[in-house]
């Protein structure tokens, strides 16, 4: 039933919070701390640590009715609720929504230019700097190889090796530096340019994954508003 279901359980809750605020005794720092300690996963839980912050900042300054007027507004604390529940509920469905676009996007760019560099254009060019470089991943290791060539009497620098995943150690040995290797460019753009034009069949994985996860994530928005309360 989800836990739309529960408005009655909360508001028993409130009326359970308002019962002991009466019995409170501001002056116990021993009792304030009991009290606050005994509401503060659920207040938080349903409502948001922003209401549960208010709570006590007004507990502190002695100002009981403040607090009993809001755990005697259901309405306002169910629509906190209930909005804090659809936005956790949204989250996966977003992430998902943003993987999936990012996916979807490179993926249709990298097949797009992967097709387009058959046809380009090539010229000479020699690699200027071949490396492993780290990344945040301890054991991982991307390639970083920069090359220099020249387009109608001017020179370009460009890092690109391929338009598809390419072994780093593999290509760091293929293309050492002051290798002389043919350059592949745009001819709308000669500074965009490729050492290895075309690509391979497994790019379509990417583009296929992104595509799955767009849908995934309709799905779930989809069953999210479908759902009553």
């Amino acid at each position: 039933m989800g836990k739309f279901s529960n408005n009655n359980r909360i508001k028993n809750s409130n009326n359970r919070i308002i019962q002991d605020l009466g019995k409170l005794d501001l002056n116990n720092k021993h009792k304030i701390d009991s009290f606050l300690s005994s509401i503060r996963s659920e207040v938080a839980e349903y409502y948001g640590k922003e209401i549960m912050n208010r709570v006590e900042t007004l507990i502190q300054n002695k100002n009981i009715k403040a607090v009993a007027e809001i755990f005697c507004n259901p309405k306002f604390l169910l629509s906190r609720y209930n909005l804090k529940y659809r936005l956790s509920r949204i989250a996966f469905p977003i992430f998902l929504l943003t993987l999936g676009a990012v996916l979807l996007f490179v993926g249709f760019n990298q097949i797009t230019f992967g097709k387009q560099s058959v046809n380009w254009p090539s010229t000479k060019g020699i690699i200027i700097s071949s490396d492993l470089v780290r990344t945040a991943k301890v054991a991982e290791y991307l390639e970083r190889i920069y090359y220099e060539y020249t387009v109608n009497g001017k020179s370009y620098i460009s890092n690109k090796v391929s338009f598809s995943y390419q072994n780093p150690d593999a290509t760091v040995k293929r293309y050492p530096k002051g290798k002389k290797v043919t350059v592949y460019y745009s001819p709308d753009d000669p500074g965009f340019a490729v050492l290895i034009k075309g690509y391979k069949w497994g790019i379509y994985l990417e583009f296929t994954a992104g595509a799955v996860l767009l849908i995934l994530a309709m799905w779930y928005f989809y069953k999210i508003l479908s759902t009553k309360k």
